[in-house]
């Protein structure tokens, strides 16, 4: 117990003005920091800022009848360049443009001289912060509300307008952008809102076994195979809660280890689906900059959404690669500035899939 002499009107003999003070050296930060569609997705470099790269398909299977014995060449089918064939024939091409991330550091000389708690260096932990702040803010553009191509300079981009090219911003067609406006055509993504004869979303269809399952349905029909269910952590929730719903003898077993018995276990970590497993991983920044969703919502606002990915079409393409740059010294401070130039690819749109319009 502590005991001191006071006296009255002295403040200076108190027990906590008396007590020396004592910190741990070190910083706790838990603001999330993993990125799992940049951790997935392949690398690869440009030097241009409008990147294209190519679609192609087959044409239609048909049901044969048989074809004419010892027919010509010419009567049998297309030939390479005709009008009449050209559009079971034609390359598809698919842009992007390159999108310019920052984050700007400035120290006084004072701050990087006296010593700090938890750093040795003011620059160095501003660094580190912002390089972390910049690969969410990369990650949460790929992942968030679907965003279309903005920028370049030619003018002749089949898939987007070529705009912005007095003010030189440039904005990147993101993951979900790019698998709704396949130039392939194809539909891959499921749209659970229920819509009225004129296209007004009136309801929004619950997460169900089935939806995920008819979603892997439309994608494997076009050829696709994804491997990865991309989820937020209420989609994660729904769908642990799809075990419980199972009903009947022995459903409770699949998702129960009765081995287990000081265990209390609820996560899906892998959905097995008709059309092939996928791996659920959770990701904080989906959906980011959509509206939250309502069950009667009269606009369509797909926060809820769901993300069926095959890693081997996903591909972050850079101009440059992070890099810190030193600028002029104004001052009594020093700056710099973190500066990375990339685009997002989808190189096979028909390979991914988009659960959408869902509610929990």
């Amino acid at each position: 117990m502590i005991r001191t002499t006071t006296y009255a009107g002295d403040t200076k003999n108190v027990p906590q003005k008396q007590i020396k003070e004592e910190f741990a050296d070190i910083i706790y930060n838990l603001a999330p920091t993993k990125t799992p569609m940049l951790s997935l997705s392949k690398r690869s470099s440009t030097k241009n800022i409008e990147v294209g790269w190519f679609l192609d398909d087959l044409a239609p299977e048909q049901l044969k009848t048989g074809d004419v014995e010892g027919d010509t060449a010419a009567n049998i089918g297309t030939v390479v360049g005709t009008e009449a064939d050209a559009a079971a024939l034609e390359v598809k091409r698919q842009m992007n443009v390159t999108q310019i991330f920052k984050k700007k550091i400035s120290v006084s000389g004072t701050a990087e001289s006296v010593d700090w708690f938890g750093r040795t260096s003011e620059m160095a932990y501003q660094m580190t912060k912002k390089a972390q702040e910049m690969k969410r803010d990369i990650e949460a553009t790929i992942c968030g509300k679907s965003q279309a191509p903005v920028g370049g300079y030619t003018g002749n981009l089949a898939v987007y307008p070529s705009t912005n090219g007095t003010t030189g911003i440039r904005t990147m067609g993101n993951f979900k952008w790019q698998v709704i406006n396949n130039p392939l055509g194809y539909d891959t993504t499921y749209d659970q809102g229920l819509v009225d004869p004129v296209g007004t979303p009136v309801n929004y269809g619950p997460i169900s076994e089935k939806t995920i399952n008819l979603a892997m349905e439309q994608v494997w029909r076009n050829g696709g195979e994804p491997s990865i269910m991309m989820v937020t952590g209420l989609m994660a929730n729904a769908i642990a809660s799809l075990a419980l719903s199972g009903t009947g003898v022995g459903m409770a077993g699949r998702y129960r280890d009765s081995l287990q018995q000081t265990k209390l276990v609820n996560v899906v970590d892998v959905y097995v689906t008709p059309y092939g497993e996928l791996s659920v991983v959770l990701n904080r920044f989906m959906n980011k900059g959509e509206a939250a969703q309502t069950a009667t919502a009269s606009v369509i606002a797909p926060a809820n959404d769901i993300f069926l990915v095959d890693p081997e079409y996903i591909d972050v393409c850079y101009l440059r690669q992070p890099k810190t740059e030193q600028l002029s010294k104004i001052g009594d401070s020093e700056e710099r500035m973190i500066v990375s130039e990339l685009t997002f690819k989808v190189l096979a749109p028909q390979s991914c899939g988009i659960i959408t319009g869902l509610r929990v």
